[in-house]
């Protein structure tokens, strides 16, 4: 009897705790740990970091990074513009405080961008820029260290090169090229630039050389220039008219064209005897006429050039008509103005005279000097003194 007891108890205690421990049934991970799926549905927001972000413009600068949009997707849109439009989305991280330009370079992008920016992905928009039927962009943003920021390039296809640069508080290197301070002036035409070597304007060479939008003897900086001083005169336009100088120290501003003949048969030599000072004198027709200019009177053996603005090469030219003066013949409309340039032969300089009349059907004055009919004879030379009494000859 003792021993069914104890084996009774033995199956009893066995049996107990198959029934009472319902701990390993309670706790089946498959029935209520879903700590793994809830993580796995609402952690999206690396998901959505990454998944917006195409390209990237690093945490240092400069960085500057080129390729196309072409077969891009429309993924966003600013409020400046780009819907529809491909786009392609960068992040950048500043390496310290301070502001940053980034910047869609002209000419090395071939489509009308439009450049705006995000703090995340699908999140507020900082500034959006679209300069109509501008390649070029740029915006400025000012940054906490390790800040990132997503750079939005939108617009249409093509190559384009976009870059992220620290803002310079002013134009450091005024012949770069480069805005450095994203002020929207560009080199010697910012401020920040005058006086800079960089910047001075070689007044003869055709080239806005210090971006201002003004060519050699236009811009300011060559007022004091020797070449710059045309015209050195302004005629009153009265007829007739006679104005007398000197070329002596003046600065050989124009080689006259009639000269290029005497340059091209006998070379260097004559090119050195060319060098000769001149003036250049600005003068406007009153009226529609016929004008003869002519330098009898003149000290020395003079040429004669016209042309139609200061820096212009002439379109007539006259080294000798009345002896060693010269002269020429043009119709000019009223109001228009010509620059006449008095000048020497061989280098010659000296007191000029400059005389401006109306051509004549035939020789009016014939003890003048002058041909202002402009058939190549003077005076009594000429047919029509015939009867002056000035040229009959007294007989004896």
């Amino acid at each position: 009897m003792a021993r069914y007891f104890a084996l009774c108890m033995l199956i009893a205690c066995s049996g107990d705790k198959t029934d009472t421990d319902t701990t390993s049934d309670t706790d089946a991970d498959a029935d209520t740990d879903t700590d793994s799926d809830t993580d796995a549905d609402t952690d999206s927001d690396s998901d959505t970091d990454v998944d917006c972000v195409e390209d990237t413009l690093g945490n240092a600068v400069p960085s500057v990074v080129t390729g196309t949009t072409v077969g891009a997707e429309d993924d966003d849109a600013g409020t400046c513009g780009g819907d529809g439009e491909a786009d392609l989305i960068f992040d950048f991280t500043a390496p310290a405080a301070g502001d940053y330009g980034f910047l869609v370079t002209n000419g090395a992008t071939g489509f009308d961008a439009v450049l705006y920016t995000r703090d995340v992905c699908g999140g507020t928009e900082g500034e959006c820029v679209d300069e109509p039927g501008a390649a070029g962009e740029a915006i400025v943003v000012t940054m906490a260290q390790d800040e990132e920021i997503l750079v939005i390039l939108d617009g249409g296809e093509g190559i384009y090169e976009l870059g992220a640069y620290a803002v310079s508080p002013t134009e450091a290197d005024c012949a770069d090229g480069f805005d450095e301070d994203f002020d929207g002036d560009l080199d010697c035409a910012d401020a920040d630039c005058a006086g800079d070597l960089a910047c001075e304007e070689v007044c003869d060479n055709g080239i806005d050389d210090n971006n201002d939008k003004l060519v050699d003897c236009d811009d300011p900086q060559c007022v004091d220039e020797p070449i710059c001083g045309c015209p050195d005169l302004v005629a009153t336009g009265a007829l007739p008219e006679t104005l007398v100088g000197s070329t002596i120290g003046n600065p050989d501003d124009v080689t006259p064209s009639c000269f290029t003949k005497y340059l091209k048969k006998y070379g260097k030599y004559y090119k050195k005897k060319f060098v000769a000072s001149d003036t250049q004198i600005e003068y406007t027709a009153p009226q529609a006429a016929t004008y003869v200019f002519d330098t009898v009177g003149s000290k020395y053996d003079t040429a004669l050039s016209l042309s139609t603005a200061c820096g212009v090469i002439d379109f007539a030219c006259n080294d000798d008509w009345i002896g060693l003066q010269s002269q020429l013949v043009y119709t000019a409309k009223k109001g228009e103005t010509l620059i006449v340039n008095v000048d020497g032969y061989g280098g010659k300089t000296g007191d000029y005279v400059l005389n401006i009349a109306e051509l004549e059907g035939a020789e009016s004055d014939c003890t003048d000097g002058r041909d202002l009919d402009d058939d190549g004879d003077v005076d009594c030379g000429d047919t029509d003194c015939a009867a002056d009494p000035a040229c009959v000859t007294k007989k004896p």
